[in-house]
């Protein structure tokens, strides 16, 4: 039996016993999820390959914003919100990414032109601080940088940024966005000069030390440590 307000279940059993049950109100589907900056909306994922946004300005009272939608072919591996939370990028299947207009959680609208990959292993997302260029990973362990600033449209910016003997895992840029760093499963970081995008290098020799492969990269809110 459930009690009046539907967060307390009772269930008795065969041992004679009477137990009481709390029920979590912030459940959500979902198998991966990211937060918008400003923390008032959540963005989640799940095995349905459906994307649900929520309203978690009370985190005890989720509130799904629209319908679920199916936002590409495949499951949804990866996703990233631009810096002013109006653009969600998200890496479908194994074959492209994706840029949806949220500026209007509860009503999301696809830009029409998918950004085609080749990212079975590989998987890493990121936009520059102001929000204008996307950097991509691929399978043939190379990153690319796109101009973003002027949506729909969507043009690459110089070429493919090679050295990675493994698949690049994380891609992350430094809060004055002149810098990229880059994860890999050849357990190194590398860092990229993107204070010109379209000119693109790399800056200084890899970091090494790592016994594993790097998953995950942040940098420190004044850019001096990763």
């Amino acid at each position: 039996g459930f009690s009046p307000d539907g967060r307390t279940l009772a269930t008795g059993s065969g041992d004679n016993t009477v137990r009481l049950w709390s029920l979590p109100t912030a459940d959500m589907v979902g198998r991966i999820g990211m937060f918008r900056p400003d923390g008032r909306v959540l963005a989640t994922a799940g095995r349905d390959e459906k994307l649900r946004l929520w309203n978690v300005e009370n985190p005890h009272r989720p509130v799904p914003l629209g319908e679920p939608f199916r936002p590409g072919e495949g499951t949804v591996r990866e996703l990233t919100f631009s810096p002013d939370g109006h653009t969600l990028a998200m890496m479908t299947g194994d074959r492209e990414v994706r840029l949806w207009n949220v500026t209007d959680p509860a009503h999301p609208a696809a830009y029409k032109r998918p950004i085609a990959l080749r990212t079975r292993f590989a998987g890493a997302l990121a936009f520059s601080p102001d929000g204008r260029t996307l950097a991509t990973a691929y399978d043939d362990r190379t990153i690319q940088l796109y101009d973003i600033g002027d949506l729909p449209r969507i043009h690459r910016l110089g070429a493919p940024l090679t050295g990675h003997k493994g698949y690049v895992n994380a891609l992350v840029f430094s809060p004055d966005g002149r810098t990229l760093a880059s994860g890999s499963a050849d357990n190194t970081i590398r860092l990229w000069n993107v204070a010109d995008p379209r000119h693109a290098g790399p800056r200084g020799e890899p970091v090494t030390g790592h016994l594993g492969p790097i998953n995950a990269l942040v940098f420190s809110p004044d850019g001096r440590t990763l």
